[in-house]
């Protein structure tokens, strides 16, 4: 991410995501009187649909935590290997320990919830990245920076797989679309609104001070998710599995997993659209666009920061508005169609308004509507796979997902920057070249238009 808490506009973006956040609160609390308040409804009832609301928020508020955790790094990071005089390829490779852990342990954390449930997978998994936090504080060599990176990475994976599962497993299909919606858009605004208070805190309160209290709140939240593991839908089904965790059945449930995806082409079609748009936004959005923004503009650092927060907006908002859409049009071919070519016009406007160079207007706009039609896109993808998926395989699908979104983006950033190295760099400025960028992310417009396409193959999306 690129993201500096020092300039005005990103305190601007973010006070519209305080009024959008709000607004969604006032939302669900809306929706929990609704249903919650029927005279018709037992006693019973009516606390069971509480506490099913409560769990959803608890939920929510995890993966926002885990996002904020895994950006901590960019802030604390850079300051800690400073006062211990590491070298900046040193903090590299530190910091990349993290994504190592996070891609791989997805599938993992996704066998594991079908198995234990969201409670429990999700509990366990906070308390270990409160343990990386706790090393993290006291790290005073590259060796217990990395295992505490590596940590972190391993318990911060699991929050959006459960939330999922949770979400799938408790509520209704005519209300999972819009809750997606607002779980995709509440959890990554940990990733936007966090940067500038995080600077704050480090200057207050110091790393380790910083650390050893988002360590606290991970303990905090994922003990109290441990203990309240009893309402856990999982451990209320009748047909529950009781045979223990083995790696001959975990090896067996992703075969599963994957035969599943495979075998139903509506489901295969979704995943592939899901990875290539999620790959290719991220590439841009978590490495390129800040650069990018320069070589088009001439710009400064900061005022190009600030042009690429837009497309971390769209990508906040997206969700939001994508889960009102999903809610009326369901599993809609034409619908779901739309929305990707939609993705696929703002991206090739991204390209066009840098290709012409223009300013930071046009390309703020322009990075906007790109988050923005994505972030929606992947409402109606977690939609389809909730109806398409059998609810006894949801977390492993969903861990299959991520661990080839993870795969699809290291081959994107990779690729992107082997074309922008063939071709020179401008001699004055040191940007890169305008068409390395067009060439390299206009393969993946191909690769991401190709899987878009093969929507058109597809009866239905419906179960």
């Amino acid at each position: 991410m690129f993201y500096n808490n020092d300039h005005v506009p990103a305190e601007e973006i973010n006070g519209g995501y305080c009024h959008v956040l709000l607004y969604s609160f006032c939302f669900l609390h809306r929706e929990y009187l609704l249903f919650s308040g029927f005279p018709f409804l037992s006693l019973r009832s009516s606390q069971k649909i509480k506490k099913s609301w409560f769990f959803f928020i608890l939920f929510t508020i995890a993966f926002l935590y885990s996002n904020l955790l895994r950006i901590s790094g960019v802030v604390i990071l850079p300051p800690l290997a400073e006062s211990l005089g590491i070298s900046a390829s040193m903090v590299g490779f530190l910091s990349s320990l993290f994504f190592y852990t996070y891609g791989v342990s997805f599938v993992f954390w996704g066998t594991v919830a079908d198995r234990l449930g969201s409670f429990k997978t999700c509990g366990i998994s906070l308390i270990i990245a409160a343990a990386a936090s706790a090393i993290l504080a006291q790290a005073d060599t590259p060796l217990t920076i990395g295992i505490g990176r590596a940590l972190s990475g391993l318990g911060l994976s699991s929050a959006f797989t459960c939330v999922m599962l949770y979400t799938a497993q408790t509520f209704s299909r005519e209300r999972y679309s819009f809750l997606v919606g607002i779980i995709m858009m509440i959890g990554h605004s940990g990733t936007v609104i966090a940067i500038a208070p995080l600077g704050a805190a480090l200057d207050a309160a110091g790393i380790a001070g910083v650390f050893n209290v988002l360590g606290i709140v991970a303990l905090i939240i994922g003990a109290f998710m441990l203990i309240c593991r009893k309402y856990d839908p999982i451990l209320l089904e009748e047909k529950k599995d009781e045979k223990p965790l083995s790696l001959s059945r975990f090896v067996s449930d992703i075969k599963c997993g994957a035969i599943i995806i495979c075998g139903s082409f509506p489901l295969l079609v979704v995943i592939l659209t899901w990875v290539t748009s999620s790959a290719s936004i991220s590439t841009l959005q978590g490495l390129w666009a800040v650069s990018w923004i320069q070589t088009t503009t001439g710009g400064a650092i900061l005022a190009s920061r600030s042009c690429a927060t837009w497309i971390s907006a769209g990508m906040v908002l997206g969700p939001f508005a994508g889960g009102f859409i999903v809610r009326r049009v369901a599993g809609s071919k034409k619908a779901f169609l739309i929305m990707c070519i939609l993705v696929e016009l703002s991206w090739m406007l991204w390209m066009t308004v840098s290709f012409l160079g223009s300013g930071f207007d046009i390309l703020g706009f322009s990075g906007f509507l790109t988050g923005f039609f994505s972030g929606a896109a992947f409402v109606f993808m977690g939609n389809s796979i909730r109806d398409l998926t059998p609810s006894k395989w949801t977390g492993t699908v969903i861990g299959l997902l991520n661990l080839l979104i993870y795969g699809f983006l290291i081959v994107f950033q990779w690729g992107t920057g082997f074309i922008l190295d063939l071709f020179p760099a401008d001699p004055v400025s040191g940007y890169y070249s305008q068409t390395g960028y067009q060439i390299g992310f206009g393969i993946i417009l191909i690769i991401q238009g190709f899987s878009f396409y093969l929507i058109t193959k597809t009866r239905s999306f419906a179960s």
